[in-house]
């Protein structure tokens, strides 16, 4: 996981807004995207807020139990293999669902939508 849903949400949420122009949070370094006023919904959400609290200390604890309880072979399996996988299928996806679909709008950009 690299950012906490709020983070995420909003993100996502400009860029179907401003998909390939100027303002889309995709077309230059997306990281250094600070700008968070589209996901008030979520901000409001206790689960969320949580969530963005402690999004970096999920991912270790899950890691230091599956060492504790399985040694080093686990974790390479369950946690380096695993996050491996799971992004290869991610990328995958959301690349077949930009290709494969139709244009619900009528825009001047390439974006389609898979439902």
């Amino acid at each position: 996981m690299l950012t906490d849903p709020i983070f995420w949400v909003s993100m996502h949420r400009y860029h179907h807004q401003y998909v390939d122009s100027e303002k889309d949070p995709l077309s230059y370094i997306w990281i250094l995207y600070q700008e968070r006023k589209n996901v008030k919904d979520l901000k409001k959400q206790a689960f969320y807020r949580f969530i963005q609290r402690t999004y970096l200390l999920n991912p270790f604890a899950f890691a230091t139990n599956v060492y504790v309880f399985g040694g080093f072979t686990y974790l390479a399996w369950v946690i380096g293999v695993a996050l491996i996988w799971g992004y290869h299928v991610n990328f995958l996806l959301n690349s077949a669902c930009y290709i494969w679909r139709k244009q619900a709008w009528n825009t001047s950009d390439l974006s389609k939508n898979n439902w």
